[in-house]
């Protein structure tokens, strides 16, 4: 006997002892040390604990390994409540021995009637049951194979719901045999992902079942340790998770194709900036393959920046490396293979995690050479076509001051000189010295000094000063733009105010400008009588309005629009949007 309290009958004795599990007894003083105060001698075969152990003090301290505190205090309140029902309390524990292997013990125990404290149980070794269950409840195929027989000594249950026929099939002479030969003729054909010799070997392979049916199999096997040839597999059914691949490959093919087709190149870095992905349009724009940029630093990309704008780049990147923005949309110069110069506009964003850490950088590159060979070519034949207008006006106002204004003055000079009291002549006279002031402010308003010396302001204000209204505003915050740009304004303006003048009949004018997202944006509006849009822009029916509509078409010539709103008895406004071209300075 291992301990006890007494001597007990011998044949008690020996039908304790010879139990195919340990008996086991704690009293009130074991309770408080966390010991035993009796096991059997089947302790140690069952526990893998040494029974001197079992009644050392403390000796509940092996159970923590695999239980915590949370679970032994619920195995603590089943144990009490089964004892305050008289019933046996029952559970299943792991247990490391001495010999550090792991068992599975299952513990039976009640409460000795008339001693509260004192508890009398079993243990049972149920670690091969446990690992029974275990590997019959796999959701895989799990066998023993005997490569010197080439036969399959154990296959578990599972392998009827995977291959659809019972272990004994493939247990049977020949069933190994029949697997591999089941195995798709393109997906290792000699052996089935199977190791014929003990090396250890993982495959994915698809397999035909006995009823036609394609399954995916992963396997898994290794040769068991201290054996001559057997080798333990495993084989789970991955058909589900490799259709979901598939979808997922085709779905991201998809995806590709469409990056790679769009008119831009895209690409990723890392969070260092270095290159992971970038589509194949870049070979168009640069001149050199994916391959060739895949890898490279943000630094080492700055070699195909043109030297100028090398900054632009480096401030866009910093501001986002330091977290200051999560993207940039800039436009710059790059050079080619060939050394070319390429106008390209470079979008891009960062890609963070749900904790604000940098993932990835994302974006486009578009290449813009030939819109801004077309704008350059656009702004040419703008300053051509105005420069040609502004010639012919300056003509047109020397020979005004030159010859019409210098007869109408003589004209004028000899009226006053026959004026006699006659009121023909006096009426003649009024008549030739409007005439006179009309053909003078034509001629400012044809080459207006103002307009150059102090900008569109000024110069509007005094057009929008001469009108039948009774109150005018002219509001414009505009900083001067080029020579080109601000002709166009002025005689695009000055075409809505003449019209004003001649047929809006308003009491109020009021002209504003300002830069709002890139654009200037004038707006002149009347509170005259207004008119029919469509007429005034039908040339057969309005031929007067011929002036409205060309200012339309070089507002259209310069990248811009003129939008027109009126109706009969409601006025009229007009608004001017073109792009910035910010005057030249030093």
């Amino acid at each position: 006997m291992s301990g006890g309290e007494g001597e007990q009958p011998a044949s008690f004795q020996h039908l304790v002892d010879t139990m195919p599990g340990a008996v086991f007894l704690r009293d009130q003083a074991a309770v408080a040390e966390r010991r035993m105060s009796y096991v059997s001698p089947q302790a140690e075969r069952v526990t893998g604990v040494s029974a001197w152990r079992w009644l050392a003090p403390n000796a509940l301290d092996v159970l923590g390994e695999f239980l915590d505190e949370r679970t032994l205090a619920e195995h603590r309140a089943r144990a009490d409540a089964a004892a305050e029902r008289g019933e046996v309390f029952d559970a299943v524990y792991r247990i490391r021995g001495d010999d550090d292997r792991i068992r599975w013990v299952r513990h039976h125990s009640v409460v000795v009637p008339d001693a509260p404290y004192t508890r009398i149980g079993f243990w049972l070794d149920v670690t091969e049951n446990r690992y029974h269950d275990m590997v019959e409840g796999l959701p895989a195929i799990v066998a023993v194979l005997d490569m010197n027989t080439d036969e399959a000594l154990f296959v578990n249950p599972q392998v009827e719901r995977i291959t659809g026929m019972p272990p004994a099939y493939w247990t049977r002479p020949g069933g190994l045999d029949e697997f591999r030969s089941r195995v798709h003729p393109d997906d290792y054909p000699e052996q089935g992902g199977l190791p014929r010799f003990g090396r250890t070997r993982s495959a994915e392979f698809r397999w035909i079942r006995p009823d036609g049916r394609t399954r995916w199999l992963r396997t898994v096997s290794a040769r068991l340790p201290g054996t001559d040839g057997l080798v333990q597999a495993l084989a789970f059914d991955v058909s589900a998770e490799m259709r979901a691949a598939e979808g997922l490959a085709q779905q991201r093919l998809r995806y590709q194709t469409l990056v790679e087709q769009l008119p831009v190149a895209t690409f990723v870095t890392d969070a260092e900036g270095v290159l992971t992905y970038i589509s194949p349009q870049i070979e168009s724009i640069l001149g050199v393959t994916p391959e060739q940029l895949v890898g490279m630093s943000a630094e080492a990309r700055q070699e195909f920046v043109v030297e100028d704008d090398r900054p632009l780049m480096e401030r866009a990147g910093g501001r986002l490396y330091r977290g200051e923005t999560d993207r940039y949309d800039i436009q710059l110069r790059m050079r080619n293979a060939d050394r070319r110069t390429r106008h390209v506009h470079m979008i891009a964003r960062d890609l963070r995690d749900g904790h604000g850490a940098r993932l990835a950088l994302q974006g486009v590159i578009v290449d813009v050479t030939d819109q801004r060979v077309a704008e350059q070519r656009r702004r040419e034949a703008l300053e051509a076509l105005v420069t040609a207008a502004e010639a012919e006006q300056t003509r047109i106002s020397a020979e005004l001051h030159d010859d019409t204004v210098q007869v109408m003055t003589a004209m004028l000079m000899q009226v006053r000189r026959l004026g006699d009291g006659d009121p023909r002549v006096a009426e003649l006279e009024s008549m030739l010295a409007g005439a006179l002031d009309r053909t003078r402010r034509l001629m400012f308003e044809l080459r207006p000094q103002v307009l150059q010396r102090e900008g569109l302001a000024a110069a509007i204000e005094e057009l929008a000063a001469e009108g039948p209204w009774s109150s005018h505003r002219v509001e414009i915050k505009v900083p001067r733009q080029s020579d080109t740009t601000e002709a166009l304004v002025y005689r695009t303006i000055r075409e809505l105010i003449i019209n004003a003048r001649k047929h809006s009949q308003a009491s109020e004018l009021r002209v504003t400008g300002a830069v709002q997202d890139g654009e200037l944006v004038f707006d002149v509006w009347d509170d005259g009588v207004g008119f029919d849009l469509d007429r005034a822009l039908d040339r057969d029916l309005m031929r007067m309005h011929l002036g409205l509509d060309t200012s339309a078409e070089r507002v259209r010539v310069a990248g811009g629009e003129l939008r027109m709103q009126s109706e009969p008895g409601q006025g009229a406004r007009f608004q001017l949007r073109l792009p910035v071209a910010p005057a030249e300075t030093g």
